[in-house]
């Protein structure tokens, strides 16, 4: 339903109480943000200029979000730069080679190996730049 509140054009989104309509009008209200709509009862009214950039907001609310559980972040953050900045450090004369080979091939194995072969890294590997 479209209507004007003030001078600013705005949609209206009613609620009817339904569960899924109610959580998609809460994603909504997230992914925009507090300045782009208001409640009046049981409607949001969202600004109809806020939906120019709908795409650009959506995916960059979920990227906030949601892109810390990424395989890429995980491969990345999760621990990769400690240890590796850990095995450099080490002395090499000190230290069995073997246990060095073992814990490097665990990782490469259990870890680093089974994020990028993962499906959900494969798909979005694609969208990286070039440099990735």
């Amino acid at each position: 339903m479209q209507g004007s509140v003030g001078n600013e054009p705005k949609i209206r989104f009613e609620s009817q109480g339904g569960w899924l309509e109610n959580a998609g009008i809460v994603g909504l209200a997230r992914i925009l943000g507090k300045d782009c709509y208001s409640i009046e009862g049981n409607s949001l009214l969202v600004k109809m200029e806020a939906l120019n950039n709908f795409a650009q907001n959506y995916f960059k609310f979920f990227i906030n979000e949601y892109g810390r559980q990424t395989r890429l972040v995980r491969i990345t953050n999760e621990g990769a730069a400690e240890k590796l900045a850990k095995w450099q450090a080490l002395d090499v004369d000190a230290v069995d080679p073997k246990v060095i080979y073992n814990q490097l091939e665990n990782w490469y194995k259990n870890y680093l190996k089974y994020y990028v072969d993962s499906g959900s890294f494969k798909k979005i590997s694609s969208l990286g730049s070039p440099s990735f």
